[in-house]
């Protein structure tokens, strides 16, 4: 096997681990704080402030990769329903 490709195949794996070590890390970190937390505050409220924080900081992430396009180009989703299944499944979660 080319060492390129070994090379390749290693910075791959390094970009796919990453993101999901810092995700676990991050959802590990919100459920301790959410137990400090919930002394002060009911459960609604931490969940609302939980998921605000996480719209806010996934638009941050989507405009800074560029993915996110705000030049009104019309989002074309080919199996819609299952993506509106979906959303409501989310949304009474």
């Amino acid at each position: 096997m080319p060492v390129n490709l070994i090379r390749t195949n290693k910075a791959l794996i390094i970009r796919a681990v990453l993101p999901l070590l810092s995700a676990i890390i991050c959802f590990d970190l919100m459920s301790v704080l959410v137990r400090f937390l919930l002394d002060r505050y009911s459960a609604q409220e931490l969940s609302a402030y939980r998921n605000v924080l996480g719209i806010i900081s996934s638009l941050a992430l989507l405009i800074y990769t560029g993915e996110l396009r705000l030049k009104g180009s019309v989002l074309h989703i080919e199996k819609w329903p299952l993506a509106f299944l979906r959303g409501i499944a989310v949304a009474l979660a």
